[in-house]
């Protein structure tokens, strides 16, 4: 199992922040993989990834925390993979925005690669502010 772990600092508000991230239905407008998500029975996470032009369903979960301003989710099989992200007030207007990885995965470089890309696009969606919220959070 490899560790990742990566932050970015946000021109937004930590609770604009939080509630887009929080609501499952924006996953497939960062996560590059992820076509469709969302939650059924309570934190039971359902998404169609297709990676490598092979579409599969992922179950998992999708806990949030809005008392710690943090979501942990995670795979219920393989490949083994769970993260935790937290939002935290930088002041001024500011939020910084911290992801940590579990994954079991042989290209180190493309895990942190697509990591970056990730919260790079929060950043650019919530900044320009072409960030959406559907569903209103969760």
């Amino acid at each position: 199992m490899s560790e990742y772990q990566d932050t970015i600092a946000i021109r937004s508000a930590p609770a604009d922040v939080f509630r887009f991230l929080s609501s499952v239905s924006n996953i497939p407008s960062y996560a590059p993989v992820i076509r469709e998500a969302r939650l059924e029975a309570g934190d039971h996470l359902v998404a169609l990834a297709e990676p490598a032009k092979q579409q599969r369903e992922i179950n998992g979960y999708f806990r949030v925390s809005h008392e710690t301003r943090s979501i942990e989710w995670g795979t219920d099989g393989t490949p083994n993979y769970h993260g935790r992200l937290e939002v935290r007030d930088s002041g001024g207007g500011e939020t910084e925005l911290s992801v940590e990885l579990s994954i079991e995965r042989q290209d180190e470089q493309r895990v942190r690669q697509t990591l970056r890309q990730a919260l790079e696009s929060i950043k650019r969606q919530l900044e320009q502010g072409g960030g959406y919220v559907a569903g209103g959070g969760i």
